[in-house]
């Protein structure tokens, strides 16, 4: 089986802010298969969609904000599902209190829910705070995993931050290999 390989395009702001065409040419030229995007733009879903095609890249997916899950989650699906985006990952999120944390979690179902029955799959990435024994021996990412469905989140494992914080990313991975979808 083929590994896609794609690029978290928020590596290249600066670059794509310069020139999102040179951008994806320059990727597909370098062999990628897709792009994970942070923004859109303000370019329209059709326009984005020719401009993938043009260069033989997928739309991987697309990094968003809480509140694109929250009051924005219609528009984000078409607009996804028009590129033929898969996933859509919450980019950053902190709380210094469980009851935060445990109320992301039904953001995350909720949202999660909507977004697989339209065909998409919803990921969290994470950070170093994730991974911080903060909560009476309880790190973040526990609470996300323990409660939300696995039919309705998934990962994002950022290798970096992950090692970051002190956790072994090759075991983290595979002790959680269920719900990593991407890296």
């Amino acid at each position: 089986m083929k590994t896609n390989l794609g690029l978290q395009l928020f590596s290249l702001r600066q670059k794509c802010d310069e020139s999102l065409e040179n951008v994806f040419s320059a990727l597909s030229r370098a062999g990628y298969d897709g792009v994970e995007f942070y923004s859109f733009y303000n370019i329209e879903a059709g326009e984005m969609r020719q401009l993938l095609n043009k260069y033989n890249l997928k739309a991987m997916g697309t990094h968003t904000g809480i509140e694109a899950l929250t009051t924005g989650l219609d528009d984000l699906i078409r607009y996804c599902t028009e590129i033929g985006g898969k996933y859509v990952t919450l980019a950053y999120y902190n709380s210094d209190t469980k009851d935060g944390w445990l109320k992301l979690c039904e953001i995350l179902d909720k949202a999660g829910k909507e977004l697989r029955s339209n065909g998409l799959t919803l990921l969290y990435h994470n950070h170093a705070h994730e991974f911080e024994n903060c909560f009476d021996g309880e790190m973040p990412e526990d609470i996300i995993l323990s409660n939300t469905s696995p039919e309705n989140l998934s990962l994002e494992l950022d290798i970096y931050w992950a090692q970051h914080a002190g956790i072994d990313p090759e075991k983290y991975f595979k002790d959680n290999l269920s719900r990593i979808r991407t890296v």
